[in-house]
């Protein structure tokens, strides 16, 4: 995403500083799914409540994507269920159709894996 004025950048930024506060494993391998799991994303007791702070600014100022993916994310791991899962909904329903097969697939895959975690 290229922001084209100064609410998308800010949306973007504050997107970015949410995204910050999660923890991924120290090498990722976006071409093959099974590089990483759910449980690999971690989402540190400290940082939820600036995470949240965040997101919800991100969200605020746009509803794009990223802010979608991210709210499933960081909504899930910081235990509100059901934020995770209206975001998640949000994000499959609005991903860009020209995204490549394979991030579409990792992502797609993360998401319902969300949605399994949430209703079990």
């Amino acid at each position: 995403m290229y922001p084209k004025n100064k609410r998308s950048f800010e949306m973007l930024s504050e997107g970015m500083l949410a995204y910050h506060q999660l923890e991924f494993p120290d090498k990722l391998d976006f071409s093959q799914a099974q590089s990483i799991s759910w449980e690999e994303i971690n989402l540190p007791e400290e940082r939820k409540q600036l995470a949240v702070k965040h997101l919800e600014n991100s969200l605020a100022k746009g509803d794009h994507f990223f802010n979608q993916f991210l709210a499933a994310v960081i909504y899930d791991k910081s235990g509100d269920n059901e934020k995770a899962q209206l975001h998640a909904r949000n994000a499959m329903n609005d991903y860009p159709k020209h995204w490549s097969e394979k991030k579409r697939k990792l992502i797609d895959d993360l998401l319902k894996q969300n949605f399994d975690l949430a209703t079990q």
